[in-house]
């Protein structure tokens, strides 16, 4: 299946490359150059256990390219939003 993740953030990176690591052919979209260019070294941008030796087994797979506003998509057949949870301060709520 091919793949493409928009943003290689914390949640866009690992998505992209546990995706790559099942064999599917996946292409990571971010608009930061200088974050693009180190993952097109092969090099993580974050700390994650074991991420760094799943890019290096999927790197066959996974493109890393940069977004700029002429970038086109194909037509989206699925969609993920994951939501990110920060734990609430409990104190002095009811």
């Amino acid at each position: 299946m091919n793949i493409t993740v928009i943003g290689q953030g914390y949640v866009g990176l690992v998505n992209s490359v546990i995706l790559a690591s099942f064999f599917h052919n996946v292409i990571g979209l971010d608009n930061d150059k200088n974050k693009v260019a180190t993952l097109k070294q092969g090099i993580a941008t974050i700390k994650e256990p074991n991420l760094q030796s799943l890019m290096s087994d999927a790197k066959d797979r996974l493109r890393v390219l940069r977004r700029t506003p002429k970038t086109r998509f194909a037509p989206i057949k699925s969609s993920m939003s994951p939501s990110i949870l920060r734990k609430a301060k409990t104190e002095n709520r009811i």
